[in-house]
């Protein structure tokens, strides 16, 4: 049998109730605000609201209902649940995987446009012998009232918590009319194991978290080109979350806030594009730190994931990459890569104990023989041929890498052979051959610093003696021998490449885009402290998503290899 007690942690008052088999005491669910007659007039602000409940067993389920006038963010236990922007509908949502023996706290944050935000809601608690409690809204919850415009960051820590003002029954006017009651119940998700090698499958929601090196990849595009392009039949969205100088702290994304906020923030962001598979690297910061920061690092590291394996999503770790010593009056990077080379270990064992997938980039590049020779601007930050090149190793350190298509073609018979490639409408000219072949996946563009990317490597038997041309359309993509082009020929330019590049540069739009819809340059005026003078622009920024969505929809065709017609002519 489990004993329940609530807390009022403000006033210290606690109210203990032990729960007896098939006998509940409830508390009716009233409306609550932070600020007297709120209801009918107020200035604009959040409000938070929180009660604690402790228990003296684990639970068999716990139900939270929430409807709120108009946003909230629910968290249990410090940890994210949901979002909501929906006034006419109760979310009912099961938290029972977030709930432990001892003191649990259930809070939210609530807005409202036009004045401080309302809550009614109840904690529904189904002890081991299922009986059933309910704690409504009332006088022992827990609020405090921040107003918009107040330019502190420190002022909600320093805020006391008060009773919050009941004003209201649940069947209160206007809300009775307006708010539904819930009609599903949604569930906090298990946490996902590796099952198996990296795949992306149809309908993936993939997150890229972390700090620089994610961020600025989607200048590029290569590393989401990398993963899109190896899966061209499957419909896949991409969300890069990179934050610069971030850490697993969420220290960067603090904003004008404390630490402990930036990580909520990083939490929030996470949770609101409803992953299926994160990517997560970070390490390069703390590794600054040398060996002696690797423990609350990885301390630090666990408490992330914590959080965001609560989206059900599947989850690799990517460990940091090694940093390019590119001479005075840039530093040697000797100390630093052998440091990080024990953070890079230290995720590798965090994963393999938490059965997570693991990305080794720590030193990708080291038997490279040919193309330039640093890959970053300063030792740290890569360039877009590094990224081009960090595209390929992720490609091979993930297991998703294709042997280049290969088109084998016989003059005579005019029979064929393709890997990764499918040829047709094989015909015989007067000057050589034709045929039409699509590949399997794009090859990655073609940068002037950067090895080539053969689409496919052709080969034809039996032609007459000479020199030959590779074309496609108007285009010569190789000149050969008859020797040459038996033995094989890499095709290393042409409809395929220009290709590749087109939907490289859609990605990049595509991301430009979805970074303006969740980090606007003036959020200070539109969501923070300032939003009293500008926050009425805010709804242009919903307007972002049909415009990521159109880009988007760009990228499912691009992403599909395209039959192209060649032909292998002598010239004349």
């Amino acid at each position: 049998m489990t004993r329940l007690s609530t807390t009022h942690l403000a006033f210290a008052a606690t109210v203990a109730a032990t729960i007896f088999s098939n006998f509940a005491i409830a508390s009716e669910a009233t409306w609550i605000w932070g600020s007297k007659k709120a209801h009918q007039s107020a200035p604009v602000g959040e409000c938070e609201f929180q009660r604690s409940v402790t228990f003296d067993a684990d639970p068999q389920a716990v139900i939270i209902e929430v409807a709120v006038d108009n946003h909230f963010t629910l968290r249990v236990n410090n940890r994210y649940v949901t979002s909501s922007n929906d006034v006419s509908q109760t979310t009912r949502i099961d938290v029972t995987p977030l709930i432990h023996k001892g003191e649990n706290v259930f809070y939210l944050l609530c807005r409202n446009e036009d004045g401080p935000a309302g809550f009614r809601g109840r904690i529904v608690v189904t002890d081991s012998d299922g009986a059933v409690t309910e704690i409504g809204t009332d006088e022992n919850w827990q609020a405090k009232l921040q107003r918009a415009g107040t330019w502190d960051p420190t002022i909600r820590q320093r805020t006391p918590w008060h009773k919050p003002f009941v004003l209201g029954t649940s069947n209160m006017e206007p809300w009775a009319s307006v708010v539904k009651e819930p009609t599903t119940t949604d569930v906090v998700k298990a946490r996902a194991k590796s099952d198996g090698p990296f795949e992306l499958r149809d309908g993936d929601r993939v997150v890229l978290l972390g700090n620089t090196f994610i961020e600025r990849s989607q200048r590029y595009g290569f590393v989401e080109l990398a993963l899109t392009r190896r899966y061209p039949d499957r419909n896949v969205v991409f969300r890069n979350l990179g934050w610069s100088g971030d850490t697993v702290f969420g220290e960067a994304r603090a904003r004008f806030g404390s630490v402990e906020q930036g990580f909520q923030h990083l939490e929030t962001q996470v949770h609101l594009v409803e992953p299926t598979l994160i990517l997560v690297a970070y390490g390069a910061n703390a590794a600054f730190t040398g060996p002696s920061g690797i423990e609350p690092f990885i301390a630090g590291y666990e408490r992330l994931l914590n959080a965001i394996e609560t989206t059900g999503a599947r989850i690799t770790l990517v460990s940091p990459l090694k940093h390019e010593s590119l001479g005075p009056p840039l530093p040697d990077q000797s100390k630093y890569n052998r440091d990080l080379q024990l953070y890079s270990r230290a995720i590798r064992q965090l994963a393999e104990r938490r059965s997570l997938g693991f990305l080794d980039l720590y030193d990708p590049f080291a038997n490279r023989t040919t193309g330039p020779e640093f890959l970053t601007d300063n030792g740290m930050h890569f360039t877009e041929v590094g990224y081009r090149y960090v595209a390929e190793a992720i490609e091979g350190g993930l297991g998703i890498t294709r042997e280049t298509p290969k088109i084998t073609i016989e003059s005579s018979s005019l029979k064929s052979s393709a890997d990764n490639a499918a040829v047709s409408q094989i015909e015989k000219t007067d000057s050589g051959i034709e045929f039409t072949a699509s590949l399997a996946s794009l090859p990655l563009p073609t940068l002037a610093e950067a090895n080539a990317s053969p689409a496919f490597t052709l080969s034809v038997r039996g032609l007459a003696e000479g020199e030959y041309k590779v074309m496609c359309g108007e285009e010569a993509l190789a000149t050969a021998t008859s020797q040459q082009i038996a033995d094989g020929v890499k095709i290393l330019q042409g409809p395929d490449h220009e290709q590749s590049e087109l939907l490289r540069e859609t990605i990049v739009k595509k991301n430009e885009l979805f970074f303006h819809r969740w980090r606007p340059q003036n959020e200070t005026y539109l969501f923070l402290f300032r939003k009293h003078e500008q926050g009425n622009n805010a709804v242009e920024i919903p307007r972002f998503d049909p415009l990521v969505e159109a880009e988007e929809a760009k990228i499912a065709v691009l992403r599909t290899p395209q039959p192209n017609r060649y032909r292998i002519a002598s010239p004349r």
